[in-house]
C-alpha cells in the first residue's frame, strides 16, 4: 500500500506543478497581449484549489514513505490525510452549494474519484492505526 501511495502522491505533486506552470505561462501571455485579468479569471480561481491538492499530494507521498518504511509516523500521517481529504470534500460541497449557476455547481461538485479516494484514505488510516496500536510499526 505504501508504494501505491508514494506513486499517487508523486502523481498529484507532478500534476500540481504542471498546473502551476500553466498558470504562470498564462500570466506571462496575458502580460504580453495586454488582456489583463479577464483571461486569467478561471486560472486564478483554481490556484487555491491546486495548492490544496498539492499539499494533499505531499501528505500522501510522505504517508506512503512511512508505510513502506513501517514507521510509527505512518499512523499520524494517515490521520492527517483523512482530515485533509474530509476538509477538501467539505470545501467543494460548500462551493458547489454556493455556486450561482448550475454549470458552476457541477464544476465545483465533488467528483466520484474524490469520494473514492476519501473512502480509501479512511480505510488505509484505520488499518495503519490498528497496525501501529498492535505494535507492528517500530
Amino acid at each position: 500500500m505504501g508504494l501505491l501511495w508514494i506513486g499517487g502522491g508523486a502523481y498529484l505533486l507532478h500534476q500540481t506543478w504542471r498546473l502551476h506552470q500553466i498558470a504562470r505561462m498564462a500570466d506571462e501571455l496575458d502580460a504580453l497581449t495586454g488582456e489583463g485579468e479577464a483571461a486569467t479569471e478561471d486560472i486564478d480561481e483554481d490556484r487555491p484549489r491546486n495548492l490544496w491538492i498539492g499539499f494533499g499530494g505531499a501528505l500522501i507521498f510522505l504517508t506512503g514513505c512511512a508505510l513502506t518504511a513501517a514507521s510509527w509516523l505512518a499512523a499520524p500521517l494517515a490521520f492527517l490525510v483523512c482530515v485533509h481529504q474530509t476538509l477538501y470534500v467539505w470545501r467543494q460541497m460548500r462551493r458547489s452549494r454556493r455556486a450561482e449557476t448550475g454549470e458552476a455547481a457541477a464544476q465545483e461538485a465533488v467528483a466520484a474519484a474524490t469520494r473514492n479516494a476519501t473512502l480509501l484514505a479512511f480505510l488505509v488510516a484505520a488499518l495503519t492505526i490498528y497496525l501501529a496500536a498492535s505494535g507492528a510499526y517500530g
